[in-house]
Order: structure tokens, then C-alpha cells, then sequence
């Protein structure tokens, strides 16, 4: 329990102490002069209200197993017995209170009930009592604690929505799993938002797909739903759910209706119908086989309610169906109420299509967090856990990114811990991505091989060192490919000479032969794929070979042998570096 106000205990759970932390009496929904004259509101007016949190021990579970078993397998019959539309045992006005210790059976018949007091309900109330009246209920003020509760509606985007920032010390937020985490007022969960769409303030959405031409209007809940060009009314309820036949039932009705009564329709008042008596049990909702369609008809029926609306508020001797003449207005389709259409809920296809949306929004707060240049923990935090399944998906993407997002997913990705043993490839991705986007430019400007001949049978060239002054860093990529480089440098001579020296010479070996003079290291090549690698950073010819297909003289492509370039070029090829005189 945790301590609240009597004001509001007087709607919920209340727990009496007996001074030894046993549950002596729980008072179920009672009044508020009821609650202090049994003794339950203290000097602060306040009580210890049912949070909803109850541990039951195995042998408060196999009693109540008992109740619906035969030789410990569930026994169809008695299951039916207790679980139907009739009796609606409650857990919090069935189950515990015959725990407490001043509990009487005869008091137990008369608690109020969920639905109506029957004799099936006082029968099953009678077999719970014998099952669990022996055990008792030990209480746990909890302190420092919040009584937080949204039973209706109303209540839900009154938390969602106003109340939920004075909760930032439990990490909550308005936007959860949300693309537009710092964007609008409203809030979200589990929704891709576009940047375009128009939300008012104080509107909740969840498990949606909001597109750049929908506009929300002001205190209203959109849940399940994929909206386009659409504008949904202030102050309503726009809700989806898959149905078992493959179709879709929007329901609509207002933020402050009380579907439990028949008193308001979209805030409008209602006069007296006959039949169901609460927007629970009356068929509104018409099925359609495509969900755009049953938007359609739902956004149908509250302009058609509010062009009705003082007829409604009348005394009829028809139902709120026939008087609205829904029949008429959605023919030769099913209407649903939304108790049926809870009951015809295709659950697991809902539950399919909220995972698939979440992929989606995780991707989409992944990709803006690359954008961004956020750094790897945080944009991992909103990608959540990769499976093999949505690493192909997060690969299949990459392809269409531009260098430097693409760059970064495969880093990012190659940090992920589940990933580990993909880690060496995705790294590989990732600086591969780099490379061909510095090496593309200088390859596609290259020509053909075979135009190429050796004009000299020899040439040297010196070159003096470079001094950077400044900025050295910023030409190195991946950085300079997005943000551009600017470094301060001298070309610096020693004692009056170049101390960098390249020779190339033309060999009459159709041969490649590499060396590094002052490394002392050599090496002769006779196939292309020796010298198109150049990534490894531990090869000490690395940047021969990349000079070699800079100047295109080594093509990336493997159309001919290095047998028939070379015969192309005239002869092999030998190239040496040397260093002299520079202090290391």
C-alpha cells in the first residue's frame, strides 16, 4: 500500500492495519464517511490505498486452482462457472478481500460487485471464501511512494500528456520510442512521426504512423493507426484493432465519455434508448477490409452523430443504433460494439504489427542519431537489440545512405555486443565504406589500361617533406569527407635537397616489383588481386599499391590478367621509395 488521500481512497482498494502489519479489514470502494468511521483515514486524511501490487504465496495459488480443476487439470466446467459474463469476480473485490482478517462471508455477499449482485456471482463468492478466508494478508507501506492511477480515458492522457512531467525522476517522458523525441508538444510511444504532421498540444499517440498531411486536434488519443491526410476531431478517441476475419474496426468516441453509461457520445448529450445502456454494449462500429476504409467510417459516424445531435437528446423507444440508422449509413457491413470488437481482436496480429512498428521507429531514431554524429552508446540505446533478422534489414538500408551514415551504422553496429561474432566483418564494412568513397572519384576518372605505355625508360622524382603547422587532423577521413579538411603546411628542404625520392623504372619481366629502400623491404607480384589490396595498414607496401590504382595504372576491377596490362603497358613495372636525412 502507499498512503493517499481519503478523497481518493474512497474510489479504490483501502487497506486497514491491525497495528501488526496484518490487513484487518479491506474496505472496497467505500464512501468516505464509511472509510473514517471504520477507522482508516489518519490525522493527515489520508489512507493506505490498495496499489494494485499482491504477491500470493504457491498455497493462496493451488486454492484457488482448486476452484476451477479436477485432479489437478483445469476442469472445462467449473472454469465456466466462475469465469463468465455474469459472475465478473473481481481480484481486488473477490480475491482480497477475504484475506482480512474481520472479513465476514455475510458482509462478502454485499460488496459491491463488478457487474450485477447474482446468485451465480454469491455462489462463486461463497466457494472463494472457503478457499481462501484461512489465509491472511500481510501489508507493506511503502514510503517514499506514488499513487498513480488511469482507469478511463481521460485519465490516461491526463497523465500522458500533463501530469507525466512531474515524474522526470523515474526516467519517464512524453516521448518514448518515439522519432521525434525533442519535437511538438504531444506525446508518443511507439509511433514514426512526420515533421510535417500538425499536433496540437496534449494529444497522445501510440503505436502509429503519422503522416506529413495528418492533422490531430487537441486532447485526443490515436492509437493502431496509420493516418495520412486525415484530421481527427479535438477531444476524441481514434483506436484500430485487427479483427480474426482479416478486417479492421475503428472505434471513435470522446476523451470524456464514460463508456460504462449512455449519458455522452463525442461530449454531445445523449437523451434515453432502449437496449444496451453504455457506449461498452453498443454496436457503432462497422468492420471493413481495409483499414483506410474503416478510418473512413469511423470519421463518418461522429459527423453523422453531431448532424443528429439534437434528435439524440431525446426520449426514444429504439436503440442508439436504429435511432442513428446505422444500418443505413454502413450497409452490408458488420457493427461492432466495443466489447465485440475487443472479443473479435486478432491479438497476435496486433502484436505483429506494434513489433514491426517498433523496428521502424527504432531505425528511424538510429539513423538520426548517426545524422546527428551522436556518439555510439547513445545511438545503440535507441537501436535496442539486434537479431540476425533486423541485421539484414539495418544492412539492407545501408545500402541506400549516403557515406558517412553508412560508415557509422556499420561501425555502430560493429560495437553491438550480440554482435560479436560479426564484429570483424561489420568494422570491415565500415572502413570499406570509407574507401570508396575517397577511391571512387580518382578511379572513375581514370583511363582504360590498355592506352597506357611506359614514355621513359626511368624516372626519379624528389619531393621535399611536409611540415603541418596546424589542423593536421582534419584531412584525415571520415572526417574530412563531410566536414572538409584545412591544414596550415611548409614543403620543407634539408640541407638544400628534396629528401624524398620515387623511382620507376620499365622492366622487361612482365613483373611488378616493389621496394622501399631505406625500409630495406622488396617484393615481386604476378596477379592482380596481390596488388589491389592495399588496407592493410601492417603491409609495407600499402601505399604503392594504392598510388598504383589512384593513377589508375591498377584498375579495382579484375577484367584483364596483370599479365596483359603489363603487356599493354609496354613491360613490368619496378617502383621504389626511399627516404633520406629526415630525423625520425
Amino acid at each position: 500500500s502507499c498512503k493517499k488521500e481519503a478523497e481518493t481512497g474512497q474510489h479504490h482498494g483501502v487497506f486497514l492495519n491491525d497495528g501488526k502489519g496484518i490487513v484487518k479489514q479491506f474496505l472496497h470502494k467505500m464512501p468516505l464517511d464509511k472509510l473514517s468511521a471504520a477507522g482508516a483515514v489518519d490525522e493527515q486524511g489520508r489512507v493506505d490505498i490498495d496499489t494494485g501490487a499482491a504477491f500470493l504465496a504457491m498455497p493462496v495459488l493451488q486454492a484457488l486452482f482448486q476452484l476451477i480443476s479436477t485432479n489437478g487439470k483445469t476442469d472445462p466446467q467449473k472454469l465456466a462457472a466462475m469465469v463468465n459474463d455474469r459472475v465478473r469476480l473481481s481480484f481486488y473485490g473477490d480475491f482480497l478481500y477475504p484475506l482480512a482478517g474481520d472479513s465476514t462471508l455475510e458482509q462478502f455477499y454485499q460488496e459491491k460487485a463488478e457487474g450485477a449482485l447474482c446468485p451465480e456471482l454469491l455462489d462463486c463468492r461463497r466457494q472463494v471464501w472457503d478457499a481462501l478466508h484461512s489465509f491472511r494478508l500481510k501489508m507493506m507501506s511503502l514510503s517514499p511512494a506514488e499513487f498513480i492511477h488511469f482507469g478511463t480515458t481521460r485519465e490516461l492522457l491526463t497523465l500522458m500528456t500533463r501530469d507525466i512531467d512531474n515524474f522526470e525522476f523515474l526516467g519517464w517522458q512524453r516521448k518514448t520510442a518515439c522519432n521525434l523525441e525533442h519535437t511538438g508538444k504531444f506525446s508518443g510511444r511507439n509511433s514514426l512521426v512526420s515533421a510535417n504532421a500538425r499536433l496540437a498540444e496534449n494529444c497522445y499517440i501510440e503505436d502509429c504512423r503519422i503522416g506529413g498531411a495528418a492533422d490531430i486536434g487537441q486532447d485526443c488519443v490515436v492509437s493502431n493507426l496509420i493516418l495520412t491526410k486525415r484530421k481527427v476531431p479535438a477531444g476524441t478517441v481514434l483506436h484500430a484493432l485487427r479483427l480474426q476475419d482479416g478486417g479492421y474496426c475503428v472505434r471513435i468516441y470522446g476523451i470524456e465519455d464514460d463508456i460504462k453509461n449512455l449519458k455522452t457520445l463525442f461530449g454531445l448529450h445523449l437523451g434515453t434508448f432502449s437496449g444496451a445502456q453504455s457506449l461498452w454494449d453498443v454496436p457503432l462500429y462497422p468492420s471493413c477490409v481495409r483499414l483506410q476504409d474503416a478510418i473512413s467510417c469511423a470519421l463518418k459516424l461522429y459527423r453523422h452523430v453531431h448532424a443528429l445531435s439534437r434528435e439524440l437528446s431525446g426520449a426514444h423507444n429504439r436503440s442508439l443504433t436504429e435511432v442513428l440508422g446505422l444500418t443505413k449509413l454502413f450497409p452490408d457491413q458488420t457493427l461492432y460494439s466495443l466489447s465485440e470488437s475487443f472479443a473479435a481482436c486478432a491479438a497476435e496480429e496486433l502484436l505483429r504489427w506494434q513489433k514491426k512498428l517498433s523496428q521502424k521507429v527504432r531505425i528511424d531514431c538510429f539513423l538520426q542519431k548517426l545524422s546527428e554524429h551522436s556518439p555510439v552508446d547513445e545511438a545503440l540505446e535507441v537501436l535496442g537489440k539486434v537479431t540476425p533478422r533486423f541485421l539484414a534489414r539495418l544492412e539492407r538500408l545501408a545500402e541506400n545512405l549516403e557515406p558517412g551514415c553508412k560508415m557509422r551504422l556499420y561501425y555502430f553496429l560493429s560495437k553491438v555486443p550480440e554482435l560479436e561474432k560479426e564484429r570483424e566483418r561489420l568494422s570491415g564494412c565500415a572502413f570499406a565504406t570509407i574507401r570508396e568513397a575517397i577511391c571512387r572519384p580518382l578511379l572513375a576518372e581514370g583511363r582504360p589500361a590498355g592506352r597506357r605505355q611506359f614514355q621513359k625508360q626511368e624516372l626519379v622524382v624528389e619531393l621535399p617533406v611536409r611540415v603541418n603547422w596546424g589542423g593536421g587532423w582534419s584531412d584525415t577521413p571520415p572526417y574530412c569527407n563531410e566536414h572538409g579538411g584545412c591544414v596550415l603546411n611548409a614543403a620543407v628542404k634539408l640541407e638544400g635537397r628534396c629528401p624524398i625520392r620515387v623511382t620507376i623504372r620499365k622492366l622487361a619481366k612482365l613483373q611488378v616489383e616493389l621496394a622501399s629502400a631505406d625500409a630495406g623491404t622488396f617484393g615481386v607480384f604476378h596477379s592482380l588481386p596481390e596488388l589491389q589490396d592495399c588496407s592493410n595498414p601492417f603491409d609495407p607496401f600499402a601505399l604503392h599499391k594504392a598510388s598504383l590504382q589512384a593513377c589508375g595504372i591498377i584498375p579495382s576491377d579484375n577484367t584483364y590478367t596483370l599479365q596483359q596490362l603489363l603487356e599493354q603497358l609496354g613491360g613490368g613495372l619496378y617502383l621504389d621509395t626511399q627516404v633520406e636525412n629526415v630525423p625520425r
